[in-house]
């Protein structure tokens, strides 16, 4: 009978262990590759997944950078010996929408406003610059007036054969 009683409690113990744990992930917001790929779309609050950090709340298209501000994301890359390219969807408006993108804190991609609409970039990235198989992407708004957020919609990293 004491057996039946220490397994039945060794069951529960785990059970509990195993909900504060998750629970802890929800709160903390800490990414598990589980869930994270190499594709972010920025409308959907895809911030579980992928380690959003200081983007503005999600749009109906796009998320809105914030002015003269570092946004970043994190996203799961292929073979790290290989070229990637990196591709993303923005929003060039009236006002100065201009941003430049780092991986890893290197800067790969100046975009200069020009008034475009809607913009996809694609962008090679050397084998060089993947150094980790969790990569983070990060957008540095450089507007030079008080409107130019430049909205992200999606932001893809895949591995060039």
């Amino acid at each position: 009978m004491k057996t039946k009683t220490y397994l039945l409690i060794s069951l529960i113990a785990l059970l509990l262990i195993l909900i504060i744990g998750i629970g802890f992930l929800k709160i903390t917001g800490k990414v598990t590759q589980k869930c994270m790929d190499g594709y972010v779309d920025l409308a959907t609050g895809d911030e579980n997944c992928h380690n959003l950090v200081g983007w503005g709340e999600p749009k109906s298209e796009n998320r809105l950078m914030n002015l003269r501000q570092e946004q970043s994301l994190n996203l799961l890359v292929g073979d790290l010996d290989k070229n990637h390219k990196l591709s993303f969807k923005h929003y060039d408006g009236l006002c100065d929408d201009s941003f430049e993108v780092y991986i890893e804190n290197k800067r790969i991609f100046p975009f200069v406003h020009y008034e475009g609409g809607n913009l996809i970039e694609k962008i090679n990235i050397d084998a060089s610059l993947i150094t980790s198989d969790i990569i983070t992407i990060t957008f540095k708004n450089t507007a030079s007036d008080d409107c130019g957020y430049a909205g992200v919609d999606w932001v893809k990293i895949e591995v060039i054969d």
